[in-house]
């Protein structure tokens, strides 16, 4: 019973956040459906890869 709780009360924090995010973006002028999405550069692309590749250079085999 305890869980159905603690879980009910973790889903009302993600509601509460959730809602505080669509406020703050509200008041803001910012709506979901206005940010525009844009397709990474071949730069873009090059930066990932490298810092992929150090990262995966750094753990242990």
């Amino acid at each position: 019973m305890d869980y159905d709780l603690d879980l009910l009360e973790s889903f009302e924090n993600i509601n509460e956040l959730v809602d505080m995010d669509q406020d703050y973006n509200e008041e803001n002028g910012v709506r979901f459906n206005q940010i525009e999405w844009e397709e990474p550069t071949q730069e873009d692309n090059r930066q990932m890869e490298e810092t992929r590749n150090t990262i995966r250079n750094q753990l242990p085999s």
